[in-house]
């Protein structure tokens, strides 16, 4: 290569670094440039382009070599292409004015929050919060509602129906407005559950269309008390026998359960019974809210209208150490009730006639009697719903007289989905509409089969040692049969026996449906009352329950053999009439009056109240 053809090759070498070096200047530059476009910085308007860099022109051997250009060399400054709105930076103030003059009816929410009350609180008690709302926009604020989030602390909880009206029901869009330059405060209350130390939340409103919706957030920050284990819980529980509203000599109830719920520790639950003056007392609580209850078996059948009582604040102050309960005498007393399915054919949302029966046992006639049905809401319901229940309804009323009893027939629908569980079920309770309450009201709960699917599942037995109300560590039994048994006809369906980790037995093949839980060996199911049901596992089966049982002395009722006879007809299954007007009872073979549902998944625990009249 001559000296020459060096030269030139040099030439375009820089010539092409240069280039590169004014690519990488205004790529730079323009990465770094500040977010107002309108003021570029000088770099980016101080160089060209490597696309308006002229290319030179290629040069004789006899040219006189030409230095590339530099940055600052370079032809006129060319102004960077406006951004795409896609890129475009957060709106300054300046900008938001100018939106806002162009839309003048726009809306503007700005908002504050104060906590009421000094603190600290304790944990699960209520805290109140005032919110207050300003629209400073010139046009009307719609659909305006509001959330918050934790920053810090304690978990703060606001339901739905505590928000005064910011928040529309799940699902649908908020009606609340705030014409231009009105001011609203809502009042909100909510509570932590658990205690982490103070909580910080942040509250946020918003609306259609508003102008600057970075500026509708408020902070508050509540104090709890650290929940120390300090407390106390005492009272008394009598009835008043002589039905004069005051305790009297002889009227503290003795061995009545009592328990507290609601602690920090769901695992812990402080239970009690009454001493021989109806006294009790629970010590070394955490500082918190508390809620006490009573064991349903009451001594002598009484009952505390409202059984429990929660958010009993425990503050160390004593003043929870003279709690005083009244308890009364069941109407059930005073009234019976049963039911009984009239003969049909019993489909899937099919019609059936269900037949109602009230007797007053007392000396003066009872007014205002309704029904209360299905108050467990799950499980194949009978439909006595949308206006059915006639004379019982809630909106009327019945009157049993003394010494009387009333027949009440009601036309209704078998659940739609009865045939996946193998029944649809009827539960009541009656009582007058203006007491509010349910305990000692008269109940009843019966069934009928529906379809004939079959199924698996699951369950296992255990002793509950520790008295939490639930299986857990090793209480499961192993090596101990039990049977599934059909509570109508009394017929065994399926033996199996528990083992492995949880004492998991397993009934394969059967008929979907209700049963009853026999044990075969020294243990009893401790609620006869409490059912399972088998439902089609087909569509969607999760099994897994569990039975409480307790020890006897040999064998506890029948030994059943692991047979699998065939699915009952309904025509087979006894009528739940006969003497139950006299004894109160719904079944006649079972003596079942209430019902509650507590589904584990396909499976499910069946609770049936045995009480009588």
């Amino acid at each position: 290569m001559s000296a020459t053809q060096a030269r030139l090759v040099a030439r375009r070498s820089a010539v092409f670094a240069a280039a590169l070096a004014l690519t990488a200047t205004t790529c730079f530059t323009a990465y770094a440039q500040p977010d107002d476009p309108a003021t570029p910085s000088t770099p980016a308007t101080a160089t060209s382009t490597p696309a308006e860099t002229s290319t030179p022109a290629e040069p004789t051997e006899s040219s006189t070599p030409v230095e590339p250009s530099t940055p600052a060399e370079t032809s006129t400054p060319v102004t960077p292409p406006a951004e795409t709105p896609a890129e475009q930076p957060a709106e300054k103030p300046a900008e938001q004015q100018k939106q806002q003059e162009a839309d003048p009816a726009r809306p503007d929410l700005k908002a504050t929050a104060t906590v009421v009350g000094a603190g600290p609180f304790l944990v699960g008690q209520f805290v109140s919060i005032k919110l207050t709302v300003t629209n400073s926009g010139a046009g009307e604020a719609t659909e305006v509602s509001a959330w918050s989030e934790a920053l810090s602390g304690s978990w703060f909880s606001i339901n739905r129906e505590d928000w005064d009206g910011l928040q529309p029901p799940f699902g649908e869009p908020s009606t609340l407005k705030l014409a231009a330059g009105e001011t609203r405060t809502f009042n909100l209350k909510g509570r932590t559950y658990g205690y982490q130390g103070d909580s910080k939340i942040r509250f946020r409103v918003e609306t259609k269309n508003d102008v600057n919706p970075f500026n509708n957030t408020t902070d508050v920050e509540i104090a709890f008390r650290e929940p120390v284990k300090t407390g106390t819980i005492s009272g008394v529980l009598w009835g008043d026998a002589n039905g004069n509203g005051a305790q009297d000599a002889g009227e503290g109830l003795a061995g009545a359960g009592v328990y507290l719920y609601g602690g920090g520790d769901p695992n812990v639950t402080p239970r009690t019974r009454t001493d021989a003056s109806g006294r009790f007392t629970f010590t070394g609580l955490e500082l918190r809210t508390w809620g006490l209850g009573f064991d349903d078996d009451l001594p002598g059948g009484w009952v505390v209208q409202s059984n429990s009582s929660s958010d009993i604040p425990v503050d160390g102050s004593g003043s929870t150490s003279e709690l005083r309960y009244q308890a009364v005498r069941p109407l059930r007393d005073q009234l019976s009730a049963a039911v009984r399915f009239l003969p049909g054919e019993y489909v899937d949302g099919g019609p059936v006639t269900l037949e109602f029966t009230l007797t007053n046992k007392g000396g003066a006639d009872i007014t205002d009697i309704t029904a209360g049905c299905g108050r467990s809401g799950e499980g194949p319901h009978v439909d006595v719903w949308r206006g059915r229940l006639g004379e019982l309804d809630w909106s009327r009323g019945a009157t049993i007289p003394a010494g009387q009893s009333r027949v009440f027939t009601v036309e209704a629908l078998i659940a739609g989905n009865a045939s996946d569980y193998g029944y649809s079920f009827v539960a009541c309770d009656f009582g007058p509409k203006d007491q509010g309450v349910i305990h000692g009201y008269p109940s009843v709960f019966d069934y009928v089969k529906v379809g004939s699917k079959r199924t698996n599942t699951s369950g296992s037995i255990y002793v509950d040692l520790n008295g939490n109300g639930w299986m857990d560590g090793q209480e499961h039994l192993n090596g101990v049969s039990f049977s599934l048994v059909d509570p109508k006809t009394d017929e065994v369906v399926a033996t199996a026996t528990g083992s492995g980790e949880h004492g998991e037995a397993f009934f394969n093949d059967i008929p979907t449906g209700l049963y009853k839980i026999v044990v075969n060996g020294p243990y009893q199911v401790k609620h006869p009352e409490w059912f399972i049901t088998a439902s089609d596992c087909s569509k969607w089966c999760q099994t897994g329950w569990n039975i409480q049982v307790v020890p006897v002395e040999g064998p506890a009722g029948p030994q059943p053999q692991p047979e699998q006879p065939a699915i009952v007809p309904v025509a087979n299954y006894r009528s739940t009439s006969g003497a139950l007007a006299d004894t109160g009872a719904s079944v006649s073979g079972l003596g079942l009056v209430g019902a509650l549902t507590l589904l584990v998944g396909g499976a499910s625990v069946f609770l049936a109240r045995r009480r009588t009249a």
